[in-house]
């Protein structure tokens, strides 16, 4: 958990860097979910991969 105490720039930029791939990462498998050149089962896959990487980077952060 983020509080006053352990809050530093490097922190919130590096989960700012996070978020921010992620929804790109997430838009792009949308765009391929939306215009068809990946079938539902792959979209689930890379979201969920992408999810669990997501939890991860934002437990290192929260959790060093």
């Amino acid at each position: 958990m983020i509080t006053a105490d352990n809050i530093t720039t490097d922190k919130t930029e590096s989960i700012f860097h996070l978020l921010a791939t992620a929804c790109e990462k997430s838009r792009r498998v949308m765009r391929m979910s939306q215009d068809g050149s990946t079938d539902p089962e792959n979209a689930a896959d890379m979201l969920n991969k992408l999810l669990e990487s997501l939890a991860i980077g934002l437990d290192e952060q929260l959790n060093p």
